[in-house]
């Protein structure tokens, strides 16, 4: 098979099964066709499915290589990952998901580590807000006043120090925010209209690894 033929024929399908979502979706036809159509989305559990187990056989082969090169202070860590993930197997496939064994270990010691991985996640958070509230010009001087303004308005310390801060913290995020966030909103999905297009016109290729 050639190349242009393996690059025509994913964007013939992308295109043509978009076609028929969007056309099953305004217009109404035949009960048979529409089941058909709607039959398509059910393909994308499949796609998860395989996509992680993909993702399962690249994690053993990357720490598994590893454990073989003993990798100098991540081989260890690689051996306690490849432990959990086959006693989740095991307790999984063995006594179900929603067993006591299995939830014991998912509260035992999953939510602990995931615990802790979001508490050291404060420092990274404060650090890149100490870089980015640096005041060098305007608008990086209201970034920083607003900042203070809503971290006063959500702290006890700030309604004692004056009892106005949680109303100039509300309004801050009710009116220039909520501003904000709908106009990001509406480019985000013009966007995602655009990019739809260009899938259904064929013009984007980087689902199959065109440039």
């Amino acid at each position: 098979m050639s190349n242009a033929l393996r690059r025509s024929i994913p964007r013939a399908l992308t295109s043509l099964i978009g076609l028929l979502l969007i056309v099953t979706y305004f217009f109404q036809l035949p009960s048979s066709i529409v089941d058909a159509v709607n039959f398509i989305p059910r393909f994308s559990v499949v796609i998860v499915a395989v996509a992680v187990g993909v993702g399962a056989f690249t994690l053993l082969k990357y720490h598994v290589s590893l454990i073989r090169k003993r990798e100098p202070g991540r081989w260890i860590y690689s051996i306690v990952m490849l432990l959990s993930l086959l006693l989740f197997v095991i307790v999984g496939l063995g006594t179900g998901v929603n067993s006591e064994a299995f939830s014991w270990i998912y509260n035992a010691l999953l939510v602990p580590c995931s615990a802790t991985t979001y508490a050291m996640w404060c420092f990274f958070i404060a650090s890149a807000c100490f870089r980015i509230l640096r005041v060098r010009g305007k608008q990086a001087a209201v970034l920083l006043i607003s900042a203070i303004l809503v971290m006063l308005s959500n702290a006890a310390l700030g309604e004692l120090l004056w009892v106005n801060f949680p109303l100039i913290g509300s309004w801050i995020q009710t009116v220039p925010m909520m501003a904000v966030f709908r106009a990001l909103t509406i480019g985000i999905g013009l966007g995602m209209i655009l990019q739809g297009i260009r899938v259904l016109l064929g013009r984007e290729r980087g689902y199959f690894g065109g440039s």
